[in-house]
């Protein structure tokens, strides 16, 4: 964990980032940021990620530090896993690529991760909710899956050998793109050519043509310039919803109030360019930074983990875990999972 933790503190120097502007960079709290530099608290992979992203960093470097330290620090049932699942990320058939989201693309997408392993032993991928549509371009199969805001887990298959391209949008950003009211996609799947058109299928086939990652990028900020504010017509709505999101956290009512539209008119615009209400989307959030501290523990136990922050009792915790995820805190630990995005089955 502190050779990690120096690892992050070098690279935040070396670029010349404050302390305070790093943490912004990489959604996490400056003492936070602190205390994983001084190996007292070790990064999930979303923040890791975050990095990665940001500063052209090997996102496979970073993340098979962290797994390192963790099994270094785990025991009982959930080591055995652990260490199953980091002998597949030591694998040279293993290749992942964060690719950096320029500025004017922030608004629309939250992360482009590039991903490939030549032999997967997994059948089956439990995609949780996160606040996030995504776009899954398997360069292996030729095809294109979008994948909506989801309140319940999803399963998506997988192949043995895995070649993909992952767009996570951010909650608003599908419906920019589309122009779909985003209820209408809550928990589906679809071709993903029957939202974008025939230019998906065109795109996945230049990017199965190109080896040399470098030139993906472009590509897929070519097919998405095109194809921002589909929601143009809707500004103002736009601006109110964009404000909800980023201030999700605070109570219903005082949004509400500062939104100027009623109650039921204002869940209405938020099922169109979210997907779900308001309510649940804070639900969505309470229950992924949850599970990403519940990932981030060493053994199957939850002793370490403090849900009473967010939740009125255990039982509350452990029933809202269970919707969102489809697996007890307990199950979930035991499938040696650090991802709090997805569990391979």
């Amino acid at each position: 964990m502190e050779l990690l933790g120096v690892y992050i503190r070098d690279i935040r120097e070396k670029a010349g980032y404050p302390a305070s502007q790093f943490a912004g960079i990489s959604h996490i709290p400056a003492p936070a940021l602190l205390r994983m530099e001084h190996g007292l608290l070790l990064p999930t992979k979303y923040q890791l990620l975050q990095f990665a992203g940001q500063l052209s960093l090997s996102a496979k470097s970073l993340l098979t530090q962290q797994h390192a330290a963790l099994i270094n620090s785990g025991a009982g049932s959930r080591m055995a896993a652990l260490k199953k699942s980091f002998r597949q990320w030591q694998s040279a058939g293993v290749v992942l690529e964060c690719f950096p989201i320029p500025d004017y693309l922030r608004a629309v997408i939250e992360s482009i991760v590039y991903f490939e392993c030549s032999d997967n032993a997994c059948q089956t991928e439990k995609i949780l909710p996160d606040g996030h549509a995504q776009l899954i371009l398997n360069l292996s199969s030729a095809t294109a899956t979008l994948i909506g805001q989801r309140d319940q887990p999803v399963d998506h298959p997988q192949e043995s050998r895995m070649r993909r391209i992952i767009i996570r949008f951010q909650p608003d950003g599908l419906f920019s793109c589309t122009g779909i009211p985003q209820e209408q996609l809550l928990n589906q799947a679809f071709n993903a050519a029957a939202i974008f058109g025939e230019p998906v299928n065109i795109l996945v086939d230049a990017l199965q043509k190109t080896t040399d990652t470098k030139l993906h990028l472009p590509m897929l900020l070519q097919f998405f310039s095109g194809r921002m504010g589909a929601s143009g017509k809707f500004p103002v709505e736009a601006s109110v919803i964009r404000y909800m999101i980023e201030n999700i956290g605070q109570p219903l009512a005082l949004l509400v109030a500062k939104s100027g539209y009623s109650q039921k008119h204002l869940i209405h615009l938020f099922r169109m360019f979210v997907g779900v209400t308001p309510k649940v989307m804070q639900q969505i959030r309470l229950f992924f930074n949850s599970i990403q501290a519940v990932s981030m523990l060493p053994t199957s136990r939850l002793t370490g983990f403090n849900w009473s922050e967010a939740y009125a009792d255990q039982a509350h915790f452990n029933r809202q875990f269970t919707r969102f995820s489809g697996f007890t805190p307990t199950a979930y630990l035991n499938t040696g999972c650090t991802c709090p995005r997805m569990v391979q089955l």
